[in-house]
This record gives structure tokens, C-alpha cells and sequence, in this order.
């Protein structure tokens, strides 16, 4: 099982040797591991001057980070504004609850997000942000190749749904449905729900998270995971 996170993950990928004329859109998934190729894609991100974010912010982009045999691949809308990991912080305790009551953890699934830099807290994504990082998002889905999809919050909902042809609406009448879809030339379980920050804000939303993730832990049970 390879499991990249924290410092060790940014580690490796500045040891990483890269040929910096190639795109991340061209690179061939023939390569020898996941690892050398997931160590390529975090370089390009971490390289990345593709919309004005870099300048607004001195923190990093965040790549994402876990198992990259997963078969879960959690994806949230940014990362918080404290750190250099996704999902630290009281949003990543929520979800390790949420995880922990289906009985895995962080380490057992791939955790990453839409937008890979920080954005103002309270602001919503813009359409060129989201227009420029997805990319990296669907490299991630590409590489780490997982079975179920679970997008947190309005953001990485809509767009993951935008690319199939399944109906979309507003996420209060959608979270916790089974969506059967073909992403990035993936056949993929998509299960939307809320945000763990959510709970921040309307605090009856923990129950219905729980509700949405015990049924992500049923497929698991099922042998989809």
C-alpha cells in the first residue's frame, strides 16, 4: 500500500526527477508506478501559475494525499487556510469520525480537492479557478483509479456531475443519492453530500452526513469499495 501525506509526501516529491517540458495532459499512464506519476502530477501543481492565486496567498498549493490503491477518494472544494494537508483542522476531525463510524481511515482513502489552493474564507470558487485547477483533480481520479467518488459540498459536486450525463440539482435534494457514472473514462459510484464544514454553520447537517456516509459505508460492505 502506498501512502503518501504530510511532510514525507512533499518530500518525495521534491526528490522527484521531472522532465519539465512535459504537460501534465500528455503524460503516458505507462509508467512505472502510481507513485512516479502521482509525484510528477504534485510537481506540476506545486509549480502551478495558472490564475492569480498564487500571488494571493504565500501558503502553497495542496495536492491531495492517502492510499493510492484506494477505492475511495474523498474530494472537498479547497483547502483550509492553516495548513499544507487537505482536511486538517475540525474539518478533518469530523471526517475521520465520519470514516471511523464505516469503519476506515484517513489512511485507508484518497483525500484531495477541487481547487488546490486556499481561497478567502467565505468566498465562493470562480468559474475560471475552477475552469483552471480541475484538470489536476481529474489527473488525481486517473492515477489513483478509485470506485467511489464522494464529492463534499456545491463545488466538486456540480462539477464532478457536470461531466456525466446524469441529472443535477441543488445539493439538499441530491446528497446521499447513488449515481453510476463514467468520469474520466472511469466507471465510478459518485456519492454526493455536504461538507463537514458545514456543520459549522447549521449543526443538524452532522446528522444527516452520518446518514449519507453510513451509505457509502453499505457499498463498501457490498464489495464495491
Amino acid at each position: 500500500m502506498t501512502v503518501l501525506q504530510g511532510g514525507p509526501y512533499l518530500s518525495f516529491i521534491h526528490r522527484m526527477t521531472i522532465n519539465k517540458g512535459k504537460s501534465m495532459n500528455i503524460w503516458p499512464m505507462s509508467l512505472p508506478s502510481k507513485g512516479i506519476a502521482i509525484g510528477r502530477l504534485y510537481q506540476e501543481i506545486m509549480r502551478c501559475r495558472r490564475c492569480s492565486s498564487y500571488r494571493r496567498t504565500s501558503r502553497r498549493p495542496v495536492p491531495g494525499e492517502g492510499n493510492l490503491s484506494a477505492r475511495l477518494m474523498i474530494v472537498g472544494e479547497a483547502p483550509n487556510n492553516h495548513g499544507d494537508r487537505p482536511f486538517i483542522g475540525a474539518t478533518g476531525r469530523i471526517l475521520e469520525e465520519l470514516l471511523e463510524e464505516i469503519g476506515l481511515s484517513r489512511r485507508e482513502v484518497y483525500l484531495t480537492n477541487l481547487i488546490k489552493c486556499s481561497i478567502p474564507t467565505g468566498r465562493r470558487p470562480k468559474p475560471r479557478e475552477v475552469l483552471l485547477c480541475a484538470p489536476y483533480l481529474e489527473q488525481e481520479i486517473k492515477i489513483v483509479r478509485p470506485r467511489i467518488l464522494v464529492p463534499l459540498g456545491r463545488y466538486p459536486t456540480r462539477y464532478i456531475l457536470s461531466k456525466t450525463n446524469n441529472a443535477r440539482g441543488a445539493l439538499h435534494g441530491i446528497h446521499g443519492r447513488i449515481y453510476r457514472v463514467k468520469f474520466s473514462g472511469l466507471e465510478l459510484i459518485v456519492i454526493p453530500t455536504y461538507h463537514p464544514a458545514a456543520t459549522f454553520y447549521n449543526s443538524r447537517l452532522k446528522t444527516v452526513l452520518e446518514r449519507d456516509f453510513s451509505i457509502i459505508g453499505i457499498m463498501v460492505q457490498k464489495g464495491v469499495f
